[in-house]
């Protein structure tokens, strides 16, 4: 079910904001800790992703609010591709940092010296995260069910990249343990190959929305259905979609019976108009009249 009005989404998208960086604060400060007393490669993987997050959470709570605010003169048509903008400057964070993990995997593979140590603190640190992270991500999917938030999204789809993390890092602590020293760098490499996937979708989705994509399939069938079940429309095309941050744009021709009065033919469109919206809200709905000749089509 999505939100009914823009003051929902705003509150739904800026507490999830709000709580990222909350968790993002706090696994940074135990995540140092950690690296301190271990030295793992893996652990300052996991570590930098967190001092990121906190850059990405707070320049995601900017830009959401500006997106969020209304139309003006200068932007006729709103903000809402600023939310956007934010999931491809998380996409260019990410990048960055999964580089620095791969250059260091490197790195420490072939660097004769390697050495790990308190393997147990850093394995209880990483579980201690993965719960964490399980938490937000689950909260951010419940926002994502409700809004559709494009930002949000991103964000969790950068959670569940940490996620995966963290299973690395425990994985590495395990094998070096175990005697495999080039575990750690080993899985910091991977890691960070992982993330940097990642990032490119991130990046992938935000362009596609900044260029104008057309919305889904299934939304578009959605709104096909509820013209084609308007009985006194005979017909529409040019039907063109896009979206920004929460407002859905559709457009559309419709043909009706040219001798239809002016009157019924502006009710039929504002009713159609109304549908949508009553469907999609908060979507920016125009609807151009074509008037069909030579129809057997009789509106009582």
């Amino acid at each position: 079910m999505t939100v009914k009005n823009k003051k929902e989404y705003s509150k739904l998208v800026l507490i999830s904001s709000s709580l990222t960086m909350i968790v993002a604060i706090i696994l940074t400060l135990v995540k140092l800790m950690t690296w301190f007393y271990t030295d793992s490669l893996s652990m300052l993987a996991s570590l930098v992703d967190s001092i990121l997050d906190i850059g990405i959470a707070l320049l995601n709570i900017l830009i959401l609010k500006f997106s969020l605010s209304p139309p003006d003169k200068e932007h006729p048509y709103g903000h809402g591709k600023a939310e956007s903008l934010a999931s491809l400057s998380q996409a260019m964070f990410i990048a960055g940092s999964a580089l620095f993990l791969i250059l260091s995997g490197v790195n420490r593979f072939f660097s004769n010296s390697v050495s790990v140590d308190n393997f147990d603190y850093g394995i209880w640190v990483s579980a201690f995260t993965i719960v964490i992270i399980l938490f937000l991500v689950s909260f951010q999917k419940w926002v994502i069910n409700k809004t559709q938030s494009e930002a949000i999204s991103a964000d969790s789809l950068h959670y569940k990249a940490d996620l995966i993390l963290n299973i690395g890092v425990i994985c590495a602590m395990f094998l070096s343990m175990k005697g495999y020293v080039k575990a750690d760098a080993i899985f910091g490499f991977f890691i960070g190959c992982h993330i940097l996937w990642s990032a490119i979708t991130m990046a992938k989705q935000a362009m596609q929305t900044l260029i104008d994509q057309s919305l889904p399939k299934d939304e578009l069938d959605e709104i096909n259905e509820i013209i084609i079940n308007k009985k006194e429309v005979l017909n529409y095309h040019h039907l063109k979609t896009r979206k920004a941050g929460s407002v859905r744009f559709i457009q559309f021709h419709i043909d009706l019976n040219e001798n239809m009065s002016f009157n019924d033919a502006h009710r039929i469109a504002d009713e159609l108009e109304q549908d949508i919206i009553n469907k999609f809200p908060e979507s920016d709905v125009i609807i151009h009249k074509d008037p069909i000749k030579n129809c057997n089509f009789q509106y009582a």
